[in-house]
């Protein structure tokens, strides 16, 4: 069995669907948010020197929005 695709068709169905190519579902953003949320107080009461403590919290917020 042999299945064939006809390439403007496959090119047509991929524009129909192009807006949810390449993005995940609403509900891991959030998560993702929230977990950075939850790690700026967690950088800030590490007890770490400041320059690490800088750099956590810049990893918390670069997951913040990595999550938008």
């Amino acid at each position: 069995m042999v299945l064939r695709i006809d390439e403007a068709e496959l090119r047509a169905r991929l524009f129909e669907h192009k807006e949810q190519i390449g993005f995940g579902p609403i509900a891991n953003g959030v998560v993702i948010i929230i977990e950075g949320l939850f790690y700026i107080p967690a950088a800030l009461t590490s007890g770490l020197d400041q320059i690490f403590q800088g750099l956590l919290l810049a990893l918390s917020i670069i997951f913040m929005f990595y999550g938008i």
